[in-house]
């Protein structure tokens, strides 16, 4: 289907389960009865590590969920849970909220910064290629990092140009 269609389908219980997460303020109330201290929560984090390593290779747009389809569920609801807990924590980062204002430049330019390091510096292309190892890891975030600045920076042009074009 277009556009992955069929992944948004396959992904919308997550997309809502974290909407129900954030709205009904699962970390503010006594819905989870469970305090998420950060022992509590690295535990949560390595048990998801661990479950995917045993589920397998997964692969939302070809629907391909592992070993166990309900171990890909399980997996992705202790991550909802934990992810939503993390960013409670970092309520009032301004970079956070910088990238929140801004995610429309992102979102449209990011296929250009990565384009980019792929062509210009083809040495990230061999990095990201082994994205399993310690040295693909730290080049992944070093490229997402400039990726995310280069498309602030473009964003801002565009905004000071021609702001229709990014909704402002």
């Amino acid at each position: 289907m277009p556009f992955g269609f069929e992944s948004a389908i396959s992904m919308i219980g997550f997309f809502e389960l974290g909407i129900l997460a954030r709205e009904k303020q699962l970390f503010q109330r006594s819905m989870i009865k469970v305090r998420w201290s950060d022992g509590l929560l690295l535990n949560y984090i390595m048990c998801i590590i661990l479950l995917s390593y045993y589920n397998g290779w997964t692969s939302v747009r070809t629907l391909i969920f592992g070993n166990f389809a309900l171990l890909f569920v399980i997996t992705s609801i202790i991550g909802i849970l934990s992810i939503t807990n993390i960013a409670k924590r970092f309520d009032n980062s301004k970079m956070l909220i910088l990238l929140g204002q801004n995610t429309m430049p992102v979102l449209l330019m990011h296929k250009f910064p990565i384009l980019f390091f792929q062509s210009i510096l083809p040495v990230t292309k061999t990095f990201l290629k082994n994205g399993d190892s310690i040295s693909g890891v730290v080049c992944g975030i070093i490229v997402s990092v400039i990726s995310i600045v280069m498309c602030l920076i473009a964003g801002k042009l565009i905004e000071k140009i021609c702001p229709v074009a990014i909704g402002k």
